[in-house]
């Protein structure tokens, strides 16, 4: 009797106590999922708005390449897009609720910031690219600081309800601990088995994620700060892994297929993984793995290419899932910050790279970053104390073997140093202030030009060269036919040199822009013929006056090629056939010289004549304009 009556009181507590741990878990389970379904969304929302004002950042500052501004344009409307669908649904989660208010101030302020996102185009598009960046900066980061103070203010909140809702939940488990005890006294080994089971569970919900069930952003890092305690840290790789064409699945086929990704691809790596590595979800589809060194070939491998069965009511079907990765080798001495920090930093590089998903932390990334910088600085004070030099290389008539032109080269003499415009140029060029430059070359140009003729000096005429930049502004034409007037100088002694890959960024506005100097007598020349897809195109799109031969039809001349030989011939025969002059740049041989002249092509431009000159050495090579002899150098 004592033992059923113990077996009944054991049976009635462990009853009770299921029943009361069911509710009490999924009544948390509830307000921890709709918990953290606001804080994802509000998160999301700021994340969004952020990588929103870094793109249009982007926009501002890339101004040498269109179809990169385009694409950032509509990457900037995709992030909008999300931002606005996070918004949405965090309005659905909180319409009735205590949020609700919230919401509405986070909706107007985020509202407010898209809908003046216009001006920053507007701004950008006309050249103004410091009321951009004042714009953006000033009256659109008012938006953003309201839109994250609010954010701040509701995720303190949220995270409040949570502690209040774990400590509602503790305080319910122990007293359903406590009866528990009361009611099976006699089978204690059994309460200490329900105990141990609820700690267990409460473990599980604090330290996982709960759509992917594994680690957590916060349990990941308390293992790594053990291990760096324990001087274990660096043992492990750490990989910031990201799901490749995730957001694609996600938006055509549904959230619950990218949950069921998701969830699919953590439990893939989780399996790969031994018992002392780690993973865990960093939000979204970015996963943060710990794989003991010696073992990141294998985790590479297995990445590149994870076959996941997928079953939901959009899609069924098995799916290849590929990974874009940085990886971070730990080192003695590093923390979870350091490691962490460069981890993130090889993701972003890979996001960035067209030649490999998976990108492993370098030094020279931070080293980089920091010499850009002191590039741009350097090279920003340079343009205005002077550093930089005009160097002109002769263009010669091969017929008459005489001057007949010249190219400006730009140099930049810094402390006491020539250097190299492949050095600065790509930076400038990367920042936009390469028109900076291109400007300050012209009006030194322009300026030469007077002073020789002062000097009773016969000049010939300069090719300047500008960036593809520069057509993105509308004033581009006029500004340079306003030097050409602020100096007095005759204007069919200029030659305007763009990149055949101009045409290719904004065909529309170079076409414009040639016309209006052949309407105020400037030249204009398309350099690198031949070094992109379409070039025999534009030959009759684009009226230039003069097309450069790309050095590089010309190397292999040497080798007898008679193929070769014969296609650069035709190419110079349809030029002049299209009324267009022609020069071939790079000549270094007299072989060289002497094919180009059998085919009609008259002018060069190389070091079989000249290097590029100083001012004062292009100034003796204009008083004796005739080579005696041609000089390889």
């Amino acid at each position: 009797m004592i033992t059923f009556v113990s077996a009944l009181a054991a049976v009635g507590g462990l009853l009770f106590l299921s029943i009361n741990q069911s509710s009490v878990s999924g009544n948390y389970n509830r307000i921890v999922n709709y918990e953290v379904s606001n804080k994802e969304y509000i998160s999301k929302i700021s994340e969004n708005i952020s990588q929103h004002q870094a793109v249009l950042f982007q926009y501002i500052a890339n101004r040498s390449d269109t179809a990169r501004k385009n694409e950032l344009k509509e990457k900037a409307e995709e992030i909008h897009q999300t931002a606005i669908s996070y918004i949405n649904r965090f309005h659905d989660n909180v319409t009735g609720t205590e949020y609700e208010p919230y919401y509405h101030t986070i909706y107007s302020d985020l509202n407010g910031y898209f809908s003046n996102i216009d001006n920053v185009y507007y701004f950008t598009e006309n050249g103004d690219m410091k009321t951009a960046n004042f714009y953006l900066e000033t009256s659109l980061a008012g938006y953003i600081d309201k839109v994250n103070a609010e954010i701040k203010k509701l995720d303190t909140i949220i995270e409040d309800d949570l502690e209040d809702s774990e400590i509602t939940m503790e305080i319910r488990i122990d007293i359903a601990e406590t009866s528990a005890l009361v009611l099976i006294l006699v089978v204690i080994l059994l309460s200490v088995y329900t105990i141990s089971a609820c700690s267990r569970i409460a473990d599980h919900m604090l330290n996982k994620d709960p759509l992917t069930l594994v680690d957590n952003y916060e349990k990941i890092r308390k293992d790594c700060s053990r291990f760096t305690a324990q001087k274990k840290l660096q043992d492990y790789t750490c990989v910031f892994s990201n799901i490749k064409d995730f957001k694609f699945y996600n938006q055509n086929y549904g959230s619950k297929t990218g949950d069921a990704i998701l969830s699919g691809y953590a439990s893939e790596i989780n399996k790969f993984i031994n018992k002392d590595e780690r993973v865990g979800r960093n939000g979204g589809d970015n996963f943060i793995i710990l794989i003991r060194k010696g073992r990141e070939e294998k985790l590479i491998s297995f990445l590149s290419d994870i076959e996941l069965d997928i079953e939901t009511d959009e899609l069924k079907k098995t799916i290849s899932v590929g990974s874009r990765c940085g990886i971070y080798k730990t080192r003695e001495n590093d923390d979870t910050g350091t490691m962490l920090n460069a981890c993130n930093m090889a993701l972003s590089a890979a996001r960035m790279s067209g030649a490999s998903d998976f990108v492993w932390y370098e030094e020279k990334m931070l080293q980089d970053i920091a010499k850009k910088k002191e590039i741009l600085s350097q090279c920003t004070d340079g343009l205005k104390n002077g550093e930089f030099l005009v160097y002109y290389q002769p263009k010669v008539n091969m017929e008459t073997n005489s001057l007949c032109g010249c190219e400006a080269l730009v140099r930049w003499l810094h402390n006491n140093e020539l250097i190299s415009p492949g050095t600065f140029i790509p930076v400038l060029e990367s920042e936009g202030k390469i028109t900076d430059l291109d400007f300050y070359v012209f009006r030194k140009v322009c300026s030469d030009i007077r002073n020789w003729r002062e000097k009773g000096i016969n000049p010939v005429r300069v090719s300047s060269n500008f960036s593809k930049t520069h057509l993105r502004n509308p004033d581009f034409a006029d500004r340079i036919i306003q030097i050409i007037n602020e100096f007095e100088i005759n204007p069919e002694l200029i030659e305007i040199e763009l990149t055949e890959s101009s045409a290719y960024d904004n065909l529309k506005s170079l076409t414009d822009f040639v016309e209006k100097m052949k309407e105020h007598s400037i030249f204009t020349s398309m350099d690198d013929f031949g070094t992109g897809y379409s070039s025999l195109s534009l030959l009759k799109d684009l009226n230039v006056d003069v097309i450069k031969i790309d050095k590089s039809f010309i190397d292999d001349i040497d080798k007898g090629d008679r193929d070769h030989e014969k296609m650069v011939e035709n190419v110079v025969h349809m030029i002049h056939d299209l009324h267009r002059n022609v020069i071939c740049e790079g000549v270094e041989t007299e072989k060289q010289a002497e094919f180009l002249k059998s085919i009609s092509c008259r002018t060069a431009q190389g070091y079989l004549y000249d290097k590029p000159l100083t001012h004062d050495e292009f100034e003796k090579r204009l008083v004796s304009p005739v080579y005696t002899k041609q000089l390889s150098q």
